[in-house]
């Protein structure tokens, strides 16, 4: 089990809740890829810390986690937030889509 890992935000955007963090597990190699997409009923009080530990602890088990933000209900940038998300999705998706091995896991 790999216990160090490195952590890097990705802003995907210019507005405030445009990033995903990367969490790598330390080293090099090749890894599996999940992509961490928090729920929270779209409202604003929930964010991506919500799915922190998970990304953290597949980090250490040799697993590249991206914990992805987005605006939701509550802040600024109206109705676009369900647009900024699904932006997000295919991006985040277009970024890992050569490697073989690669899962979504959303709330």
């Amino acid at each position: 089990m790999a216990a160090a890992f490195n952590v890097t935000r990705l802003a995907y955007g210019e507005e405030a809740l445009q990033f995903g963090d990367l969490y790598a597990p330390g080293g090099g190699g090749h890894y599996p890829v999940v992509i961490l997409i928090h729920g929270g009923f779209w409202r604003a009080a929930y964010g991506l810390s919500l799915m922190t530990g998970l990304a953290e602890d597949l980090a250490r088990r040799g697993i590249v986690a991206w914990n992805i933000e987005y605006r939701r209900v509550g802040d600024e940038g109206g109705m676009t937030q369900l647009l900024n998300f699904w932006a997000v999705v295919l991006l985040m998706y277009l970024s890992v889509m050569s490697l073989h091995h690669r899962t979504y896991i959303y709330h």
